[in-house]
């Protein structure tokens, strides 16, 4: 026998290569891989000194055991282009309800290392559905994403490449925040949540092969014909799921094996929406998320503020931000981030993080924080983690040893913030910034040496910044505990929540907020600096209800982001003159006055909006002048490896769209809040209603305004660039 089964799949396999050829999913009764001859078992890449791209082909199993809904396949042996080498796998799938499981455990007896390794692959993608109407999301950093990852092939081929590929790169542009993606069907209203569960973070992708080549250059589905081709060579596309283990590199040892996590497809009706929690069901099975906000996660909005520019421009010293964080007060903030306070100044000198001297040293960086606290005032810190300055003596002496290196030794500069000169703006001549390896005691320590005295200084918050960039690396340097592909994901991860703990035994109450990316980060950050813009937010607000991120406003005119923010629930970073001034600032008066009524609010209103669960669209609809209004978040559309070329963006405010809306619900009773935008210049009246329950009122807050109530279904006018928040009303 060679087919499981149960009441959702039916799964066949291929005898001679264990690979599987028909993926029947039951309850649209139909079959995933329509085109037999792209069925594939598994890939591997060896990685030989002399050729470096030595793929496997095709294999055929010691054995293929059937044991009631699972299959158990055993390669003794690989062959690849170079011939058959001592490599051996176990792979493993089985049936569970409405998910399929894919397991494996590789061995490497070989002498040089497998470096790739994909696994599950399912080639002969042709249907799921109609494919124009199948769309692909996938959890951006700033947004959700919608592309057409089956219903377009790419146009044309890239150098390397056999056959056109799409490759979604775990941490890399377009910054999938979470391991998991979905594929679903407008029509059908079906799914097939495809999630990649593993506790240890490590790098690794989806690739989507497109056979046998490009696709014509026109709109929509866009699949070659045979009559195209002329040939009778198969159609379709190949999905694998791709891990970048190096088993067996330089330190070579006989039998290293490699056991990654589950990859699990699981059915589901509805959209990513009723797949999310498959994937929050895993991560809290493995990882705590703190369900009581700490003090640092109920605050509504920040100042930010930099001090030392690069360049030793200095915008402000210690007193001046004192000033500046007291101005704040004025507009409900009482939260300063400070940027540019070490030596050195911004992006420059790390990791030194003493205080400079040009700005009152340490003396008047202790003044600064017992200021602060007797005025009320929280501070944030800005640092990083594991950048490092390349021109320090610092660096020249000990760090050079440290830092994080590819396979051939070097450690690339692609990073630079030049502000005070051309040449630094445009990276003319700029500050080399580059990794220190996660995985390594020796840079941990000293890292911590310089925090835990600010914490015995007072400070209890840190800013990490630049953490979501460090985790898509794999690293090689010889001293790092941890393998390549999770030296530099699971290491920053680990390092970083060690370090919260030794700073808690200093002062119990400390937090972080960090530049990080991917949700190993949300179980001890308490707000992440980015992922959020004026068109979406990450969809980690989505899954993780806990969760926020920053928006950050720095024009004297960003009303957009306002109201963005409070429509997300998210703080809003408020940065007057890009970080270099106060919020007195003339040019900013309108907007801080706008920030005060709205910081207002959102106290009065925060389990409503800030620390409730965000419901994306869910759950209301509203009509505007005649027009159905979608409230749906999406991300911005990022180039890489072929992603952006099948992405078919929804946005959350199209061009010309009269308004944007969110839905939140809250916490302790269920009731729940939709917060309508207005970006146009012209007052919009609309009609609105909840569709969870039958809601019969609501009450109306919007700035500047006493809050009133509102019947269903009343048409309302919602002014120029302003918001409204609507609150079900408790029923009678």
């Amino acid at each position: 026998m060679t087919t499981i089964e149960n009441e959702t799949f039916r799964i066949e396999f291929d005898p001679s290569t264990g690979a599987i050829v028909s993926l029947l999913v039951k309850p649209i009764g139909e079959d995933l891989l329509g085109e037999k001859r792209l069925a594939m078992a598994f890939n591997l890449r060896l990685q030989h000194p002399d050729y470096e791209c030595d793929y496997a082909v095709e294999n055929r199993p010691a054995v293929l055991r059937i044991e009631g809904t699972a299959a158990e396949i055993r390669y003794d042996g690989v062959r690849t282009e170079r011939g058959l080498f001592p490599v051996s796998l176990r792979l493993r799938i089985a049936l569970d309800g409405a998910a399929v499981r894919f397991t494996s455990r590789l061995e490497n007896h070989a002498a040089v290392p497998v470096a790739e390794f994909w696994y599950p692959c399912l080639g002969g993608i042709t249907r799921f559905g109609d494919l124009a109407d199948t769309e692909c999301f996938w959890p951006g950093y700033t947004g959700a994403h919608y592309g057409s990852q089956l219903s377009r092939f790419p146009t044309a081929l890239t150098l390397g490449e056999r056959t056109p590929e799409a490759v979604m790169m775990f941490l890399k542009p377009p910054w999938p925040s979470m391991p998991w993606f979905d594929v679903y069907n407008r029509k059908l209203d079906r799914g097939l949540y495809f999630g990649y569960h593993d506790p240890v973070h490590r790098v690794h992708a989806n690739r989507f092969g497109y056979h046998p080549g490009p696709g014509p250059n026109r709109p929509g589905m866009n699949w070659p014909t045979p009559d195209m081709l002329g040939t009778d060579d198969p159609i379709g596309v190949v999905f694998s799921h791709v891990r970048f283990p190096y088993v067996g590199r330089g330190d070579f040892k006989a039998g290293e094996t490699y056991e990654p996590g589950e990859f699990v497809i699981q059915y589901h009706e509805g959209d990513w929406h009723d797949a999310a929690p498959i994937y929050r069901n895993w991560f809290d099975r493995h990882f705590t998320v703190p369900r009581e906000p700490s003090w640092l996660r109920r605050k509504t909005c920040w100042l930010n503020t930099m001090l030392l520019q690069p360049e030793d421009r200095v915008n402000t010293d210690y007193a001046g931000v004192l000033q500046w964080a007291k101005d704040a007060k004025d507009y409900g903030i009482n939260t300063v981030e400070i940027c540019a306070w070490d030596k050195g100044g911004q992006d420059r000198d790390y990791p030194e993080y003493v205080p400079d001297e040009r700005l009152g040293g340490e003396a008047g960086f202790r003044k600064l924080l017992a200021e602060l606290d007797a005025a009320g005032i929280d501070p944030v810190i800005f640092a990083n983690y594991n950048a490092i300055n390349c021109e320090t003596d610092l660096y020249r002496e000990k760090l050079h040893r440290l830092r994080r290196m590819d396979e051939f030794g070097n450690s690339e500069n692609w990073m630079h913030w030049g502000q005070s000169t051309i040449q630094a703006r445009h990276a003319l001549s700029v500050r080399r910034q580059i990794w220190a390896s996660a995985s390594i005691p020796e840079f941990n320590e000293l890292i911590a040496g310089y925090f835990l005295r600010l914490a015995e200084w007072g400070v209890k918050a840190l800013q990490l910044d630049k953490t979501g960039a460090s985790e898509q690396l794999l690293d090689f340097n010889p001293l790092a505990t941890l393998p390549p592909d999770t030296s530099m994901p699971e290491g920053t991860v680990r390092a970083c929540e060690q370090l919260l703990r030794k700073l808690r035994q200093v002062r119990p109450d400390f937090v972080f907020a960090s530049e990080a990316a991917s949700d190993r980060f949300a179980p001890f950050i308490d707000v992440y600096y980015r992922a959020t813009t004026t068109r979406g937010v990450g969809v980690m607000r989505y899954v993780f209800p806990e969760w926020t991120s920053c928006l950050h406003v720095g024009s004297p005119w960003d009303f957009a982001g306002v109201n963005a923010a409070v429509r997300f629930g998210c703080v809003i970073a408020v940065e007057p003159v890009c970080y270099k001034a106060s919020p007195h600032h003339p040019y900013y008066r309108e907007l801080m006055a706008y920030i005060r009524e709205i910081n207002r609010l959102r106290e009065e209103l925060k389990d409503w909006i800030f620390l409730a669960r965000w419901l994306d669209d869910r759950g209301a609809e509203l009509v505007c002048e005649g027009q159905a209004i979608c409230g749906r978040n999406a991300g911005a559309a990022d180039a890489a490896g072929g992603i952006a070329a099948l992405a078919s963006e929804l946005p959350a405010a199209a061009e010309g769209a009269l308004l944007s809306f969110s839905t939140h619900e809250r916490f302790d009773d269920g009731r729940r809040a939709i917060v309508v935008v207005n970006e146009t210049d012209e007052p919009r009246r609309y009609r609105w209603r909840f569709t969870h329950a039958a809601v019969g009122q609501a009450v109306l807050h919007e700035p500047f305004q006493e809050q009133r109530v509102v019947g269903a279904g009343e048409e309302l006018i919602i002014p120029p660039r302003r918001l409204h928040i609507l609150l079900e009303a408790k029923a009678n």
